[in-house]
């Protein structure tokens, strides 16, 4: 995504879009939205009176995000220590069939699994060096 120079030095006072690059843009775009009035809103719907209350709305809603972000690094922390456990789970079966099949007399080589041996390079730290 290229915003026009121009858009880019008018956005500068909120976010500078270099830095964050796109990514940072969107998740900024996604948590100021909300926060802006709509055309056409319902006469019921209050706006903030005063920069006072327009300013504990935007540090809420930016403290809502904070938190939403936080629980999906936390979620992704997770989701990547339960597949470093199956990693080693599937390393271990397959270290045991292999040596069930070597063990048996005139048995060929089991081939390898590319898929395996990627998902323990992603998941499985890498050995020291000695």
């Amino acid at each position: 995504m290229r915003l026009p120079p121009r858009l880019q030095a008018e956005l500068r006072p909120w976010i500078d879009v270099g830095a964050v690059g796109e990514d940072g843009f969107r998740v900024w775009l996604r948590s100021v939205l909300p926060l802006l009035p709509r055309a056409g809103m319902a006469p019921s719907a209050r706006l903030p009176e005063s920069p006072e209350e327009r300013l504990l709305e935007v540090a809420t809603a930016l403290a809502t995000c904070a938190g939403d972000r936080a629980r999906a690094h936390f979620q992704a922390a997770e989701y990547f220590r339960e597949n470093q456990l199956l990693a080693r789970r599937v390393k271990a079966l397959e270290a045991i069939v292999q040596t069930a099949e070597a063990a048996r007399p005139g048995s060929p080589d089991l081939p390898s699994d590319p898929e395996s041996a990627r998902a323990a390079e992603r998941y499985l730290p890498r050995a020291s060096p000695p």
